[in-house]
């Protein structure tokens, strides 16, 4: 999977006179620096954590005397 943009880029460079040493550090950095900002993207995505509460937030008691169930 990773080499697969490398690859792509030789075919598609293969008749041109670019460097490919040049072409692929820079493509490196790129791919690499999409890594990093996927990552901390992720990491920034609000927090789906239910400590300490049903997962539908109604207690024992509430289920038993046949209240609704809050969600």
């Amino acid at each position: 999977m990773w080499n697969t943009p490398f690859l792509m880029l030789g075919f598609l460079l293969r008749v041109t006179g670019h460097d490919p040493a040049y072409v692929g550090f820079w493509t490196s950095i790129v791919l690499v620096a999409l890594e990093v900002a996927v990552a901390f993207g992720v990491r920034r995505l609000p927090s789906q954590s239910t400590e300490g509460e049903p997962p539908d937030a109604s207690t024992p008691d509430q289920i038993m005397a046949g209240e609704p169930v809050r969600q």
